[in-house]
Formats: C-alpha cells, sequence, structure tokens
C-alpha cells in the first residue's frame, strides 16, 4: 500500500489540508492512481505522528501556486477516531494538557515493533503511557509490550495475570522473596535508597 506523507510545520496548518466532506489533500509530485488504497502519514513538526486509511478520489498530476499537484484522499470511516484525536489537538485541548504532565526522561526499553524485538529510548513518561524514540511506526490503536528499564534495577520480563485494580498477578520471572518496582518518580537515580512500605509485603 502507498504511503502518502503530510508535514505540517503549524498545528492550525491541518485544516488547510483536511475537509469532513471532502477528505484530506496531499501535496506531490507524483499522486497515486484513482481508486487507490493508501495510507496518509500525518506529521506534526514537534508533535504527534498519525496514520490515516483511505483511498484516492482524484489527483492532479500538475499544478501552479494556488493548486498544487497532489491527490485528495477519502479517509475511512473507521479512522473517525484518529480523526477526533487530530481535531482535538489542533484546538489544543486535553492533549495539551497530557503534555505539560509529561517528565522528560530517557530509559532503555524493549518492545515488540512490526519486524520483531526492538530496543530504543524513551523521550518521555506520564501516568498514561511512553513516547519512544523510533522511526518504525506502529499504526495506532496497535497493542505492543514495553520493558522499560529504570536505573538501578533488575530487569526481567514477567508474565502478569489477574489485575485487581491495585494489584497484578504475577504468573512467573519472580522469585517468592522478590519484590517490583512499579511506578518512577523525578527522584529516583542510580544508588537511590528506597524504603519497602508495610502494604508490599501483604
Amino acid at each position: 500500500m502507498t504511503r502518502l506523507k503530510l508535514h505540517l510545520v503549524d498545528r492550525q496548518d491541518f485544516h488547510k489540508y483536511y475537509e469532513a466532506a471532502s477528505g484530506m489533500f496531499v501535496p506531490g509530485a507524483e499522486p497515486p492512481n484513482v481508486g487507490e488504497r493508501v495510507t496518509v502519514e500525518v506529521i506534526f513538526q514537534g508533535g504527534p505522528r498519525v496514520l490515516l486509511h483511505g483511498v484516492v478520489l482524484w489527483r492532479r498530476t500538475t499544478g501552479d501556486a494556488r493548486a498544487r499537484p497532489g491527490a485528495g484522499v477519502g479517509i475511512d470511516g473507521a479512522e473517525q477516531a484518529k480523526i477526533r484525536y487530530l481535531l482535538g489537538y489542533v484546538r489544543g485541548g486535553l492533549i495539551d494538557v497530557r503534555e505539560r504532565r509529561r517528565l522528560p526522561v530517557r530509559l532503555r526499553v524493549a518492545y515488540t515493533g512490526q519486524k520483531g524485538r526492538r530496543v530504543n529510548f524513551t523521550r518521555d513518561l506520564n501516568e498514561e503511557g511512553a513516547f519512544v524514540r523510533t522511526a518504525e511506526m506502529l499504526e495506532l490503536g496497535a497493542s505492543t509490550m514495553l520493558l522499560i528499564s529504570p536505573p538501578g534495577g533488575d530487569y526481567r520480563p514477567v508474565e502478569v495475570g489477574r489485575d485487581f485494580g491495585t494489584r497484578v498477578e504475577v504468573l512467573s520471572g519472580l522469585a517468592a522473596q522478590e519484590m517490583v518496582v512499579n511506578g518512577l518518580t523525578g527522584t529516583v537515580a542510580d544508588g537511590t535508597r528506597v524504603r519497602i512500605a508495610q502494604s508490599a509485603t501483604k
């Protein structure tokens, strides 16, 4: 499937290329043929990247300053959740609030990508997830498991079972007397002394 890239310097530029009624215009000197299935990668400078699937509705092979060459893409109906995400980002809604709570920290992370196991580093973390530096994009909504290695720990994958909210069942990977650190703060570093809370042994 052909991948088209739409680079946006300013988030407000998104409205220049997308309209709900007509779809998305992606500039390009060699637009795909009408009817061809494509993936549009929307890239905000310093912001998120989102993949949208659709079909080419029309194409313009020549143009000028007022009408650039490119393709008009009808975005699939199943991509509406991604469109709402993009529109929320453009409006500066809840996504901006989340950005301000991010902790910039570089930690080693192993995960499963499209081509197998990958090892990279985080750019930042918050209570909702991690930003992983990688050139290999995963589809929005795809599931993967991250093994994040905080400094000063023993990093082993564990198999988890039932989730009880405040407790999670560990099926394998730990000995009976071992404990797990399942939270990070900006004050933890190599050599930091920690105190085991009483509730951790119950």
